[in-house]
């Protein structure tokens, strides 16, 4: 078996987690060495299961999983990850400031300490004056506000996040977003799960794509891009001479289809983007096309998400 350092905030290896005859996870080997990471996925591709493995929430069935070279049950883990799940479990007649505290209380801090620190969490993600309402009574965005608190509050290296963006106006979405780049920048790791995209491309320098629980393809954003690069793509043309654009462009090499859909539009589907870009290009400067519009069909990210749903 190959020796983890403890220095690496996360390794899995050869990692499967079953249900009975339903596989969770298959055969995961992932390592995070530092920096913010997406982990994405389509609804049942093992995202919370993975995260689940993370924290020590669930034991693999098969393999061995490391946070700072120990299992995440291990107490020196677990001081050091922070976690924010997808779903609330607060005792909801606290009040905001009172659950961070009493989480606070209960990983043995001195009443002292813990209110230092949940008076420092709290105020991290704008909580701090409105804290003191009952949890039952606070908006989807107050209690991610919360949960978010209390996995900061003890100051952990690992920040493991479940959807943290869901619910959650543009403005905070935009807050959230410039802690996560904050705390990496001042040293810690993050690994979160969410369905913004836009705003996880922003913060992450990586990707780990999952789907029917394994792990599909893992890299940063260029390497992601390159994998794209061999899977066909698709893009939407506009012009008032669509009928005659589309039968130049079955004459290029890199064309995999051309579909119409108007008197205006059709769709062309190619492996090479970029080469489809200059073959428009040329087609305009050189040949007199007239081109209203010529876009990606959907975010990269529904691409991959497709590629999620057709392993499953």
């Amino acid at each position: 078996m190959t020796a983890i350092s403890r220095s690496v905030p996360l390794a899995l290896q050869q990692v499967s987690k079953w249900y009975g005859n339903v596989i969770g996870i298959n055969e995961a080997t992932i390592t995070i060495d530092g920096g913010a990471v997406a982990l994405l996925g389509p609804n049942g591709a093992g995202k919370s299961t993975l995260m689940k493995l993370i924290t020590g929430q669930l034991r693999p069935s098969l393999g061995n999983v490391n946070v700072f070279g120990v299992p995440p049950a291990n107490p020196n883990s677990r001081r050091r990850v922070g976690y924010c799940p997808d779903v609330d479990a607060f005792y909801e007649e606290m009040t905001g400031r009172q659950f961070v505290h009493a989480m606070l209380k209960l990983s043995g801090y001195t009443i002292r300490e813990a209110k230092e620190r949940t008076d420092r969490s709290l105020d991290t993600v704008g909580m701090a004056d409105r804290a003191d309402k009952p949890i039952r009574g606070c908006s989807k965005g107050m209690r991610q506000r919360i949960k978010l608190a209390q996995a900061i509050a003890h100051d952990p290296d690992l920040l493991v996040l479940d959807e943290p963006l869901s619910g959650l106006d543009p403005v905070g979405r935009r807050d959230f977003c410039d802690l996560f780049r904050k705390w990496t920048q001042q040293g810690r790791t993050i690994l979160i799960s969410s369905h913004v995209m836009e705003e996880v491309e922003a913060v992450a320098e990586s990707v780990i794509l999952v789907g029917a629980g394994r792990v599909l393809t893992q890299g940063t954003w260029r390497e992601i891009n390159a994998f794209l690069n061999d899977i066909p793509q698709r893009y939407r043309v506009s012009s008032p001479a669509i009928r005659l654009l589309a039968s130049r462009l079955i004459q290029w090499p890199g064309l995999v289809e051309v579909e119409l859909l108007g008197p205006t539009d059709c769709v062309v589907t190619t492996r090479d983007g970029s080469g489809l870009c200059e073959e428009i290009g040329r087609l305009v400067c050189d040949d007199g096309f007239e081109v209203d519009r010529f876009k990606p069909e959907g975010h990269w990210a529904e691409t991959l998400f497709g590629l999620a749903r057709e392993a499953s």
